[in-house]
């Protein structure tokens, strides 16, 4: 047998920085079915579990969440429709105290109340549309539900060839307000947020681009008036976020590259002055969704990034230092084309997890499992042999449950609910290299220990 102190000095090497996190993906959602058409990840009927609203070529369903803390989803059908592009806004529309859905299809707004009762999650399909743009009309308009003006009633931007704000009035019906010379084809995204911090919330919008039409540009909001056009970006870009990266009160922007490279593109913004730096990448593919959250526990916004291609979502990591200090890192068994990425914690174990929407196979849950803090605590244990072959015999009268770990965070063997002393785990099939076994208590004490897997 080959000498193993080499591998076991690395293996300790590496331990403290593999375990900070890991994410364990949970593919049961990952389902044959039609093309993608549209998501949304939130918490519809108020028990703080969040809900997946899913939709394909022709249908849109509805997944609730059990709240049971395993990723357990009840499905049911709300819409057959053939609409590519479906659009998910929430809103309590009638004041009801319960969140209504508003679903965009080809050349209309639908409205679904909602009639819950209880954990008894039921949609209705109003009898009258939300909004209505034509028959002949193809594309799915684009819109968002936020605060516009300075009243406390929710209003809607709306982008289909016309731009227009529907402010909500205090009888719950709308003043209709065209933005004017805002004829945009090819809305991406629209984003609602105070860029010159002077207390009223501004609008800007993602296009595809082309001659004389730019990528990235905004509105400022004068007195709910949004008549002059400035732009930020003159060029392509596929994807956005605008939000405050470092926790300092001012909004900056991450967008893809408009160089034709694969890089990022951070965009500083004081007061509407943008300031353009560009987030170097070793991507293969140029992103094309970008997702913001929280995944390490540590200050600043996180990333979560998607390719419309066959490649691994990139956790991008805020390390502090903005726009340069980032650690970015494949996440592995995710090496799908991505249509959507969502960060919520769906088992409300107080760490955020990850929704990655596939092309045409529903979608993948990545659960993150924080090891930052917690205590690795000493009980007995006996693990034998290590090195291992076939087999791994692991003995104890306190583990509940076990993973075995790669050094990528994969989890290759789970066996929860562990009720006998001494556990056979066949490692036969294991490749060659280094593990972590991770035991766990009743009581969620937790105790690794470094393998080796030798053959």
């Amino acid at each position: 047998m080959k000498p193993v102190l080499p591998l076991l000095i690395f293996i300790f090497a590496v331990h403290s920085y593999l375990y900070s996190q890991f994410f364990e993906v949970n593919s049961q959602y990952k389902l044959p079915s039609e093309t993608y058409a549209g998501s949304l990840v939130a918490d519809i009927n108020n028990d703080s579990f969040p809900d997946i609203f899913y939709a394909d070529k022709f249908e849109v369903n509805l997944y609730v969440n059990q709240g049971t803390g395993k990723f357990d989803f009840k499905k049911q059908l709300l819409l057959k429709d053939q609409s590519y592009g479906k659009k998910f806004q929430l809103w309590d529309l009638d004041k009801d105290g319960d969140l209504d859905l508003l679903l965009g299809v080809a050349g209309r707004i639908l409205k679904f109340d909602n009639v819950s009762n209880g954990q008894n999650v039921q949609f209705e399909r109003a009898d009258k549309d939300f909004f209505y743009y034509g028959t002949q009309a193809s594309k799915v308009p684009e819109f968002i539900v936020d605060y516009i003006n300075q009243d406390t009633l929710y209003d809607l931007v709306l982008a289909y060839n016309k731009t227009k704000i529907l402010f909500q009035r205090p009888d719950s019906t709308f003043f209709n307000y065209e933005i004017p010379s805002a004829n945009y084809t090819d809305v991406q995204k629209i984003a609602v947020i105070d860029l010159d911090t002077d207390g009223k919330n501004d609008l800007v919008f993602c296009r595809k681009g082309g001659d004389n039409e730019p990528g990235l540009l905004y509105f400022l909001n004068s007195n709910n008036n949004f008549s002059f056009q400035r732009t930020i970006l003159n060029d392509t870009i596929a994807d956005f976020e605008l939000v405050d990266f470092d926790y300092d009160g001012k909004n900056e922007i991450l967008t893809t590259a408009v160089d034709g490279s694969n890089n990022l593109l951070h965009i500083q913004n004081v007061d509407t002055i943008f300031t353009l730096s560009s987030i170097p990448t070793s991507f293969e593919y140029q992103t094309t969704s970008i997702t913001p959250g929280e995944l390490n526990g540590q200050p600043g916004v996180d990333f979560v990034l998607g390719f419309d291609s066959i490649a691994s979502l990139q956790i991008m990591q805020n390390l502090g230092a903005i726009p340069t200090d980032w650690d970015i890192k494949n996440l592995p068994s995710s090496s799908f084309i991505s249509r959507n990425i969502f960060i919520e914690d769906l088992d409300k174990d107080g760490d955020d997890d990850i929704v990655q929407m596939l092309s045409d196979d529903g979608f993948l849950i990545f659960e993150r499992i924080r090891i930052t803090n917690t205590e690795n605590v000493d009980f007995e244990i006996n693990i034998y042999p290590n090195p291992a072959d076939e087999n791994l015999n692991v003995d104890t009268d306190q583990v509940y449950g076990m993973k075995i770990i790669d050094v990528s965070g994969k989890v290759m063997y789970s066996q929860p609910n562990i009720e006998s002393q001494t556990v056979l785990v066949p490692v036969k099939d294991f490749r060659t290299g280094m593990y972590f076994i991770e035991l766990i208590t009743k009581d969620n004490n937790i105790n690794r220990r470094p393998i080796l897997i030798m053959h």
